[in-house]
């Protein structure tokens, strides 16, 4: 079970510009609450059916002493980052699966996207959106243009203040930073967000994946919202 502030975080990490902007948001924010930082590579890397048993175990040598020096890697970069010891960890998978087996060991995932316009719409069919729709702990989805320095700053829930976790998770974050929450709901939340001041927009995720931002006025949100959000999923998990 997740719990709110997060004591222990997961960034997922691919070296883009968009996972260097989900670090540069994650690791603060493990400081200030004094969480644990893991950072997390998926890698795929299947041998060809053709291959002999020699040539397998040559291509797994080859992988291990690979998937050594990704983790490394990773480590400096979030380490550079995060000012603090990083769990780096590189797991065989694809990306959404890698995330969502992460989310066993973690109370919130913060993952990078482009921020695509038009009919491509970059959340749909997305990994942030499989890993948002998926995950049984909360994930913050940041955007590779930059985010607000403090983006528990002003908190836009979309909803209302009895909406259950996503209300009290919004109100414990916006508290580490003095912070403060508002709420809409979501027939005018592309207008809130952008009109508003917001520095960041908790969306809630009903059962069965079900989120605000999917539906009503949700794809304009998705779609022309600049900023972090965060889907906090209500259902227990």
């Amino acid at each position: 079970m997740w719990t709110c502030p997060p004591a222990r975080i997961v960034v997922a990490v691919d070296f883009g510009e968009p996972a260097l902007a989900a670090v540069r948001v994650a690791a603060p924010l493990a400081r200030r609450l004094g969480a644990a930082l893991i950072a997390v590579h998926a890698e795929t890397l299947e041998a060809p059916p053709y291959f002999t048993s020699d040539q397998i175990g040559a291509l797994e040598a080859q992988r291990a002493a690979a998937r050594e020096a990704a983790e490394r890697h990773l480590r400096d970069v979030v380490g550079d980052t995060a000012g603090g010891p990083v769990d780096a960890r590189v797991v065989a998978g694809p990306a959404t699966s890698v995330l969502v087996d992460a989310a066993a060991d973690a109370d919130l995932i913060v993952i990078g996207t482009h921020g695509r316009r038009g009919p491509s719409r970059w959340w749909l069919g997305s990994v942030a959106e499989r890993v948002a729709r998926s995950s049984p702990v909360p994930v913050l989805v940041v955007h590779d243009a930059p985010a607000a320095a403090e983006p528990f700053a002003s908190v836009l829930v979309i909803g209302h203040p009895n909406q259950g976790r996503s209300a009290r998770c919004a109100e414990l974050l916006a508290a580490q930073t003095g912070g403060q929450v508002h709420y809409s709901d979501s027939a005018d939340a592309p207008v809130v967000a952008r009109t508003s001041g917001a520095t960041l927009v908790v969306v809630p995720r009903g059962p069965e994946g079900t989120t605000a931002a999917l539906t009503a006025a949700g794809p304009a949100l998705i779609r022309d919202c600049r900023l972090p959000i965060l889907v906090i999923p209500e259902d227990p998990s």
